[in-house]
C-alpha cells in the first residue's frame, strides 16, 4: 500500500446549519459538525425522567395516575410553545402479564408547561411521553 499524506489547510468547526449552507466544500479541509448532546438530565427511578440537550430539545417522560376528572398535570420540564409532542400509554406493574387495559384517554388543551388529561370510566396510571423545544431561560 503506498504511503500518502494529505495537507489539510483548515479545520472548521461547524453547526449542522452552518455546513448544510456550505454550497461547494473545498477538498483540502476538514469538516466537522457539532452533534446536539445531553447538557442536563433526571431520573428519579420512578419513570419521572427528562433529557434536555444542547441545541434546546427536551425529552421527558412521567407517570402519572389519571382519574375520571379533568385534572392539570405539570410537565417537568416547560416547552417553548404548546407545540410539542404528547403521547401516553397505560402503565401497570402486571401491564405485561395480563394485558393493557385501554380505557379512553382524553387529553385537553395543553400549554407549554402542563396539559389536562383523564380517563373515561376508571383511574389507571400512564406514562406520558413528551417531547418538543424547550423554553429558553
Amino acid at each position: 500500500m503506498a504511503n500518502t499524506t494529505t495537507n489539510l489547510t483548515n479545520i472548521n468547526l461547524l453547526t449542522k446549519a452552518q455546513y448544510d449552507a456550505i454550497q461547494s466544500p473545498a477538498t483540502d479541509e476538514l469538516w466537522a459538525v457539532q452533534c446536539s448532546v445531553v447538557v442536563e438530565s433526571y431520573d428519579d427511578g420512578n419513570g419521572n425522567w427528562y433529557r434536555i440537550y444542547s441545541d434546546g430539545w427536551i425529552e421527558q417522560c412521567q407517570r402519572i395516575q389519571l382519574t375520571t376528572t379533568l385534572t392539570e398535570y405539570n410537565l417537568l420540564k416547560p416547552f417553548n410553545s404548546n407545540f410539542y409532542f404528547l403521547s401516553s400509554i397505560p402503565y401497570s406493574d402486571t401491564s405485561v402479564q395480563n394485558g393493557w387495559s385501554f380505557n379512553q384517554l382524553i387529553i385537553a388543551p395543553k400549554t407549554a408547561s402542563s396539559f389536562q388529561g383523564k380517563q373515561q370510566s376508571s383511574s389507571n396510571y400512564f406514562t406520558i411521553y413528551a417531547c418538543g423545544q424547550g423554553a429558553t431561560e
